[in-house]
């Protein structure tokens, strides 16, 4: 099994387009085969 922690300082301005690619990317990630679950706090 692996675990991955990420911590990451969103510039202000940037942040409109960090969420949009954030959500393709956890979406994506959570189809892949063997991915029993994404936490997203």
């Amino acid at each position: 099994m692996f675990k991955i922690v990420a911590s990451l300082t969103i510039k202000a301005d940037k942040m409109d387009e960090f969420k949009k690619t954030a959500e393709e990317l956890v979406r994506k990630s959570s189809a892949e085969e063997g991915n029993i679950f994404y936490l997203n706090p």
